[in-house]
């Protein structure tokens, strides 16, 4: 049975929508920070479409997007329709009877995840590379380039919502609004800062929610419209760290979590190392946190017995690295979420042999730069791989790797046939805001 979010699949666009001038960052800095004292002191900006590789329209966030200045410190934030298309450089036609759609967010170590629902439909779903756990001590402080640049992701959210709703402000129904964060959020030494921008910019509470729950959540995502009673183990691989999730698919949600410190970011990368060195480092250092780790598995197992060497168990894997991976092995020139969800990987040492690829082309900074309408960027990747996805791509195979070996050697289950999903925490989420919409209407 298919989950109403997955009634919209074509080809995911990508953002590249990280402010485009050290003005603008700074700018963004300022309006988070608080320092902004007058929004005659920023720069003006005409609001233009989103960059997006993929397709047009609003499937792409092909509409205005909110700048800085229509966020400074004294600045009243946009609180009627007229308001906000004043902010939005236009108007815009307001329909009293248009339903309030449902936006649900993930602000993820690597990427800023977001979709839009009218009720009908997904108008909009696509990410950013925001990068705000990249570099991150547990404890520290987060980068304020990487906020901005969150902060940025979440104005294009804010966009797309009130061209969906017909010019109703997020601010006016923030129950239809839901935004959590993930590892870099749990670990840093304060949040407030990326709190403010969804407050300010989507009049919604952040929620920063435990590893457990992101587990929990994920699980529920991907196992949406398998048969009830499927016994899955979920790894569901983000920048910082990896939640392991062992249950059944159904209604009931019988799941266990398990956390493990490992993500596409957790390894940096030595521009000066050699490809074959950089991925021996890296597989080194994956094998030893996950042996560490060991007695962790074990123990979330034994909570599903039958999970070990049940030929019925389905081992899936979830997050950026996974579905770049498969999407990137199965040749496509446009991303496809129908393509990916339930493909599979094939013999991990695929992933290996990706991470040597991308490693030796020499060009992943390059990736994602070609000018639209091409299908293949630097280096011969498709023009969708981004360049901070690209980047994170080789340590986050073998990372992935590790994990799903490990996993299907406790659970006995070839590793051929581990599934990719491409629903996770995000539908989750939008499953639960449709659900909720529907027992209110």
């Amino acid at each position: 049975m298919q989950s109403q979010s997955q009634d919209h699949q074509h080809a995911m666009p990508h953002w590249h929508c990280a402010p485009s001038t050290l003005q603008e960052q700074l700018e963004w800095e300022q309006v988070l920070s608080g320092k902004a004292s007058d929004a005659a002191e920023l720069q003006a900006h005409q609001p233009g479409p989103a960059q997006a590789h993929a397709t047009h329209g609003i499937d792409s966030w092909d509409c205005a997007v909110l700048q800085p200045s229509a966020f400074s410190h004294a600045a009243a934030l946009p609180k009627d329709a007229a308001a906000w298309d004043e902010a939005m450089g236009g108007k815009t036609e307001h329909a009293a009877s248009t339903p309030l759609p449902a936006c649900a967010v993930v602000i993820g170590s690597h990427s800023v995840m977001a979709v839009v629902h009218d009720g009908r439909r997904e108008v909009a779903r696509a990410y950013q590379d925001s990068m705000l756990g990249h570099g991150l001590t547990r404890g520290a402080h987060l980068c304020t380039g990487a906020v901005a640049s969150t902060a940025h992701a979440l104005s294009h959210v804010a966009a797309a919502w009130h061209q969906t709703a017909g010019g109703v402000p997020p601010q006016v129904a923030a129950t239809r609004v839901q935004a959590v964060g993930t590892a870099a959020l749990r670990e840093c030494a304060d949040a407030a800062p990326v709190a403010h921008a969804v407050q300010r910019l989507l009049g919604a509470e952040l929620r920063v929610i435990s590893a457990s729950e992101e587990g929990r959540l994920s699980f529920a995502g991907a196992t949406a419209g398998l048969p009830a009673g499927q016994l899955c183990v979920l790894i569901d691989m983000g920048g910082r760290s990896s939640e392991v999730a062992v249950g059944v698919a159904g209604p009931s949600l019988e799941v266990q979590v398990a956390s493990i410190p490992l993500g596409c970011s957790t390894f940096q990368h030595d521009p000066f190392a050699s490809a074959a060195d950089t991925l021996a480092s890296c597989k080194q250092q994956a094998q030893a946190i996950v042996a560490a780790h060991r007695d962790v598995l074990d123990s979330l197992l034994s909570q599903h017995p039958k999970a070990r060497g049940d030929a019925g168990v389905f081992v899936m894997v979830t997050g950026g690295t996974a579905t770049t991976a498969a999407a990137l092995l199965a040749g496509l020139a446009e991303y496809d979420r129908r393509r990916v969800h339930h493909a599979e990987l094939g013999p991990l040492s695929c992933l290996e042999e990706l991470a040597e690829q991308l490693l030796m082309s020499g060009t992943l900074t390059e990736a994602g730069t070609q000018p639209s309408g091409t299908t293949r960027g630097a280096g011969n990747w498709p023009v969708w791989l981004t360049a901070s996805r690209a980047a994170s791509m080789p340590a986050g195979c073998i990372v992935l790797v590790e994990l799903a070996r490990a996993v299907c050697g406790a659970v006995g289950e070839d590793e051929r046939h581990v599934l990719v999903s491409d629903r996770d925490l995000l539908d989750a989420l939008l499953d639960g805001l449709l659900s909720m919409r529907a027992r209110h209407s």
